[in-house]
């Protein structure tokens, strides 16, 4: 399976797979290419105290944000657990646009805040995995500076 059963997003496996190829071609083509991570705020929380069938819905509705604003021909999945990811071809620039639209959007839709760490591949961006590490220290930073922002990657 390709999906994920709860969300219907793209799953963690293929999501590694399908972020290895963009990377190549986004070098091979010149283009610049963004991974944008979101997670939910306080989601524990919400298990805890509401449930997790709320918890579940939680996922979805954010899920659908996501989907619906990931630009098209965005690669838009779920990390795993709270985490969310959309690889957009375009600049840090773009991609911070994106990611404040999400956080803004999540918020007002969902009635929850997610804090977003924003990563752009660099010439020594050889592999995914170091991209993903770069945007989730983005995404830890915006949790420990007060959560509900974006960060972006050094």
């Amino acid at each position: 399976a390709v999906r994920d059963g709860l969300t219907n997003l793209f799953n963690r496996r293929y999501l590694d797979e399908t972020l290895e190829r963009e990377l190549a071609r986004a070098k091979r083509e010149g283009y610049p290419l963004s991974l944008v991570m979101i997670d939910i705020d306080n989601f524990k929380k919400i298990n805890d105290t509401e449930g997790h069938l709320a918890g579940d819905l939680v996922l979805q509705r954010v899920a659908n944000v996501v989907k619906r604003c990931g630009k098209a021909g965005a690669t838009t999945g779920r990390f795993g657990g709270e985490e969310f990811i959309v690889a957009h071809a375009g600049t840090m620039g773009s991609a911070q646009a994106l990611a404040e639209a999400l956080r803004r959007q999540i918020e007002r839709e969902v009635n929850v805040t997610v804090s977003v760490g924003v990563a752009t591949a660099s010439q020594c961006d050889r592999e995914v995995r170091k991209m993903v590490a770069r945007a989730d220290a983005a995404l830890y930073e915006a949790k420990r500076s007060g959560k509900n922002r974006v960060c972006l990657a050094a």
